[in-house]
């Protein structure tokens, strides 16, 4: 009942985001147009706030003060790639890949890759 209702492709522009947004609220007559205004401003205002700061994954791995080798090894976890090709990418080896990423688990409170990943991928 309250699934998708329409969808924008990527990259998008602020301007189509914000129409469809009104769309939808207008189409389906949820709110008043002095509320749609306020939450108009608030989403503005998130996305310029985004837009002017770090990223999602620099402020967690500031926040978790990881080094930029776990940060890199992090990117691949990501990436879906396993620990004998990231050792190969990075050359490294196996232990070293390990490793780190126990340092990784410990630091970023994760129990494993895939907490890890939806950790940083928001």
């Amino acid at each position: 009942k309250y699934g998708a209702v329409d969808y924008i492709e990527k990259p998008f522009s602020v301007a189509v985001l914000k129409e469809k947004i009104k769309s939808l609220i207008r189409d389906h007559e949820v709110y008043s147009e002095t509320e749609i205004e306020k939450m108009e401003k608030k989403l503005l205002r998130s996305i310029r706030t985004k837009e002017s700061t770090e990223t999602h994954f620099e402020l967690l791995s500031k926040r978790f003060d990881l080094s930029s080798r776990e940060q890199e090894i992090i990117q691949y976890i990501i990436r879906g790639m396993d620990n004998k090709d990231i050792a190969e990418k990075l050359f490294i080896s196996i232990d070293t890949v390990k490793s780190h990423f126990q340092k990784i688990k410990i630091k970023c409170k994760v129990k494993n890759k895939i907490q890890l990943a939806n950790l940083f991928r928001l």
